[in-house]
C-alpha cells in the first residue's frame, strides 16, 4: 500500500540487510516515466507507468509478468487486498485487477482524473478524485457505498481509527 500503511507513515518492520551494499540486481523498462510508487507482494512489484499501464514485474528477476492498459496516464500507486491489486488511473476510472493474471474484474468511474492512491480497509476502498470526492466502494463490486464531498483533493487518502484523513485543496480549472 501507498506509504506501507493505512496511515500513510512509511514506516516499515521490514529489515534491509547491509544497507550500505545495496546495489542494483535489474531494471525494467516502461513506455513512460514513473510516478507511481511500487507495491510488493509474493515474488511481483506492480507499479503504474505514464504510458498509461498497469505493470506486473518478478521481484527477483525483472521479468514482465503481465500489464493491463488503462485509458491514461497512471501515477496512482497499487494497493493490494486478497487476490486483487486496484489502481486509479487519469482516465477517471478505479480499477480492481486479479494480481495474478492482471485480468479486469471490474472498473468504476468518478466524474473527473484520479491521481491519489486507493486505500483498502477491510471490505472498503477509499479514493479521491478531482471531482472533489472521496469514494467509499465495496472493494469486492466496486459499488458506491458512500460519497464524501470536498472542495477539490488530489490527496491520497489516510485511514486512522475511525477517521479518513485528506487534504483538501481547491482546485481551479480556467475556462476555455
Amino acid at each position: 500500500m501507498f506509504r506501507h500503511d493505512l496511515e500513510h507513515s512509511g514506516r516499515t518492520s521490514d529489515v534491509i540487510e547491509n544497507p550500505g551494499n545495496l546495489e542494483l540486481k535489474w531494471k525494467f523498462e516502461t513506455g513512460s516515466a514513473i510516478y507511481s510508487s511500487p507495491a510488493v507482494f509474493g515474488d511481483y512489484l506492480y507499479i503504474g507507468s505514464y504510458d498509461g499501464f498497469v505493470y506486473c514485474i518478478n521481484k527477483n528477476t525483472g521479468e514482465l509478468k503481465w500489464k493491463f492498459k488503462t485509458g491514461m496516464v497512471v501515477s496512482s500507486s497499487p494497493a493490494i487486498a486478497g487476490n486483487y491489486i486496484f489502481v486509479c488511473s487519469e482516465d477517471s476510472f478505479i480499477y480492481c485487477l486479479n494480481k495474478q493474471t492482471g485480468e479486469l474484474k471490474w472498473k468504476f468511474e468518478t466524474g473527473m482524473a484520479i491521481s491519489s492512491s486507493p486505500a483498502v480497509f477491510e471490505d472498503y476502498l477509499y479514493v479521491s478524485s478531482h471531482d472533489g470526492l472521496v469514494y467509499c466502494l465495496n472493494k469486492d463490486r466496486g459499488e458506491v457505498i458512500r460519497k464524501f464531498e470536498t472542495m477539490g483533493t488530489s490527496s491520497s487518502t489516510a485511514i486512522s481509527g475511525n477517521h479518513i484523513y485528506i487534504q483538501v485543496v481547491p482546485i481551479f480549472f480556467p475556462r476555455m
